[in-house]
């Protein structure tokens, strides 16, 4: 094994350093700006003291190479009060693709914004996040962190970076606003990504956590959530809260997706989207299924609130699933209905039969 000194390569985009163990992917760091690809499994035990593993670039020392990890697993990542806790702290203009993370526990940040894979993540290209899956546990044990994802903290686009990710585990937080199974704040577009387990958000004091989502926590101003799903089961006491995203900015777009996990929360709360932001926010050939759950107002089976309930088009929701016989747009069904494929059908959607 490589030991640190990698085994070949010499950091280009033909010829990336060949990572093959812990100590190789530590020394990633020493070039920030280098091409890498993994070869082997990784297990990150060795480092279980001090806070365990530090994260690969900071705010004056991004990374902004790319990292390829061969679809090989990178197991017992553990992260505590360090800057920007993650695998990768924070990137810029870089490229994180192929990554299985195994057995994660991030459990604090020192400076706020927490992820599996990558705290903060600027300046981002087209599908520059890709094909990434992170399993395990996101514990924010510090107070009022804020952007908190299972694959990025948040994230900076001006294309569509997230793609072809998943997130299977526990997000934990307090007071923790702008929180989702994928993204915490995603200022980019994300497509063909889901989340599954649970997220838990509780509230202490006067402080109210708020834009969390199965997905997304936050959908920025003109981007586009696409062919998303999830299974995850938002809990909290808090506002705009989404079984897919939590909240929207201006001219965000969510399209062809759909949440079936259970929703709680207190004002804003959907079976998809807690708060539809904004009179251009539009959700389109979307639907939700889980039980939908809210203490305050503006409570929807499908939407929570929306500034504009008509852009919400060719979209459907469970009554009978969620317990809401009313949402900020959508149309509500029965479950018969909603296991029907006629249903969609009358809705434009391809449907595709398989014949018996």
């Amino acid at each position: 094994m490589a030991n640190g000194l990698f085994g070949g390569g010499n950091g280009t985009e033909l010829d990336p350093y060949l990572v093959e163990d812990a100590q190789d992917l530590w020394a990633v760091r020493g070039n920030l700006s280098a091409h890498y690809k993994q070869i082997y499994n990784i297990d990150l035990n060795v480092f279980n003291d001090d806070g365990g593993w530090t994260p690969v670039g900071t705010t004056s020392t991004p990374f902004t190479g790319v990292y390829d990890g061969g679809g090989f697993e990178i197991r017992n990542l553990w992260v505590a009060g360090k800057e920007s806790a993650s695998l990768f702290g924070r990137v810029n203009n870089a490229k994180t693709k192929n990554i299985l993370l195994l057995n994660v526990l991030v459990v604090s940040s020192s400076s706020g914004r927490m992820g599996g894979l990558i705290a903060i993540a600027q300046n981002m290209g087209e599908d520059s996040i890709y094909d990434c899956h992170v399993k395990g546990i996101i514990n924010e044990s510090v107070q009022n962190i804020f952007r908190i994802g299972g694959i990025v903290g948040e994230c900076y686009s001006n294309f569509s970076a997230i793609n072809k990710c998943t997130f299977e585990g526990t997000i934990y937080g307090e007071n923790s606003s702008y929180t989702g199974g994928i993204v915490g704040e995603a200022r980019t577009s994300i497509k063909n990504s889901y989340a599954k387990g649970k997220i838990e958000i509780t509230c202490s004091g006067s402080s109210a956590p708020d834009r969390v989502g199965g997905v997304i926590g936050e959908l920025g101003a003109d981007k586009e959530c696409s062919y998303c799903y999830s299974f995850m089961d938002v809990n909290t006491n808090g506002e705009k809260v989404g079984g897919l995203v939590g909240s929207t900015h201006g001219g965000a777009n969510i399209i062809k997706s759909w949440a079936r996990g259970n929703v709680k929360g207190k004002n804003y709360v959907g079976g998809l989207v807690g708060h539809l932001y904004s009179t251009t926010s539009r959700v389109n050939m979307c639907y939700s299924t889980g039980k939908v759950e809210g203490s305050g107002s503006n409570i929807g089976g499908l939407v929570g609130g929306a500034s504009n309930p008509a852009k919400v088009t060719y979209s459907v929701w469970d009554i009978e699933a969620s317990g809401q016989e009313t949402s900020a747009g959508g149309i509500g069904k029965t479950t018969a209905e909603m296991k029907d494929p006629q249903t969609y059908i009358d809705l434009g959607w391809a449907i595709y039969i398989k014949e018996r």
